[in-house]
């Protein structure tokens, strides 16, 4: 396994930090909460479990007390929660705001109880800055060319940025809503 882990690896070491738990469990969750969006394919699943714990970011134990059908639990490793936390740590680009959104509301989704607040703070500021200034150059190019532009391409690049705006707005009313929580 290489160093990089891809999202299903950082969520699953994000739920098994939360809570030590099985495959079927991990399983449970992905069909049952908006993490639907993840694949609950053992396929899938499993694999990455196994990828996880190869690399010693997690550990699974045999649950003795299921005699029927054992199961095992899975619950991240000292190694495994350092590279969760510098996951969540890491700086936000441009690129991030761009094509990775998702991954962003990820980190946030399992920030509490593992950063401070102030962490989970400076991820949101940097966050809007990011965006800020993303709005910034498509509003700039959409100055630029819009004119020129047909009117469903128009709505398209309008749209884009208002959902960036959106977007921002959140971003800045969980900064406040942070700040106020402390």
């Amino acid at each position: 396994m290489t160093n990089r882990l891809i999202k299903l690896d950082h969520a699953l070491l994000g739920m098994l930090h939360q809570q030590p738990m099985s495959g079927y469990d991990l399983r449970k969750i992905f069909i049952s909460t908006p993490l639907k969006h993840f694949s609950d394919s053992p396929g899938s699943i499993y694999p990455a479990l196994d990828r996880l714990e190869r690399a010693g970011w997690i550990r699974g134990k045999i649950d003795a007390n299921v005699a029927l059908r054992p199961k095992k639990i899975f619950s991240p490793t000292a190694r495994g929660s350092a590279r969760l936390r510098a996951w969540l740590k890491a700086p936000i680009t441009q690129e991030d705001i761009i094509w990775h959104i998702d991954v962003l509301m990820l980190r946030l989704s399992f920030m509490s109880g593992f950063l401070q607040t102030t962490e989970i703070v400076r991820f949101l500021e940097s966050m809007a800055t990011e965006t800020s200034a993303y709005i910034s150059s498509l509003r700039d190019y959409f100055r630029g060319v819009s004119s020129e532009m047909p009117i469903s391409a128009k709505l398209a690049l309008r749209g884009g940025i208002e959902a960036y705006e959106d977007r921002l707005r959140f971003v800045r009313s969980a900064i406040k809503e942070l700040k106020l929580a402390k």
